[in-house]
């Protein structure tokens, strides 16, 4: 367990079970690592079966390449994270959810997501930059092989570029959410849409006639209501 100043408890790991190689070269600890097991309840994630190389070096913890699996689900890392908070990571991952990454890393992402990632994630003062693919959903909607290169901080999170197929209709244009503390984040996507099925819940809480269409369109949450 570890205590802040007042006795509050920060962290706690109920399980580790650790099998390991360990050399010092270079100003560095580099770690064969064989096995790892973690039950973290502080951060609501279970780590098993972690296998690769990593180093505890001067500017942080270096990843050459770990593999295991993250609540269950299959992940693949590599990349680094300094002990003044920086990071620069290469993650794939299956079925796992923003809520999951949130915990474990303590970072606020500010959407609801859940499905196979393959991304680069890098954080740059108080912004968190994104450059990846998604295939799950997101904020309900269906997403298949969804490419986004987006910027977070404080306040929202900007995608620059977008593409992919949204709820069936291929879609490339731009997003953002902006992040709230209480609750789920109003968000807009605006782009080009092409190969659209109106009765494939692009535009929600409406049945509508099975289409083959393409223009332009905007998704807008406000509040708690969808506009498309």
């Amino acid at each position: 367990e570890i205590l802040d100043a007042a006795g509050r408890l920060q962290d706690r790991v109920t399980r580790l079970e650790l099998e390991a190689a360990l050399a010092a070269a270079d100003s560095a600890l580099r770690i064969d690592l064989r096995r790892l097991d973690v039950d973290w309840p502080t951060r609501n994630s279970r780590l098993a079966r972690w296998y690769g190389r990593l180093a505890l070096a001067p500017p942080g913890i270096v990843v050459d390449e770990l593999h295991g699996q993250f609540n269950d689900r299959p992940v693949d890392l590599a990349g680094r994270r300094g002990w003044d908070r920086s990071l620069a990571l290469k993650v794939r991952a299956a079925g796992v959810s923003a809520d999951e990454i949130e915990d474990l890393l303590r970072e606020r992402l500010g959407l609801r997501a859940r499905g196979d990632l393959q991304a680069d994630i890098a954080s740059r003062a108080d912004s968190v930059l994104f450059d990846g693919t998604f295939t799950g959903e997101l904020e309900g909607y269906r997403m298949e092989g969804l490419r986004g290169r987006g910027i977070s901080d404080q306040k929202a999170l900007v995608w620059s570029y977008l593409a992919g197929r949204v709820n069936g209709a291929a879609f490339v244009g731009t997003g953002r959410f902006d992040l709230r503390s209480d609750g789920d984040p109003d968000f807009r996507l605006e782009g080009d849409v092409a190969g659209v099925d109106l009765s494939a819940g692009l535009v929600p809480d409406v049945e509508l006639p099975a289409t083959d269409g393409h223009g332009r369109v905007v998704i807008r949450r406000l509040g708690a209501a969808d506009e498309t």
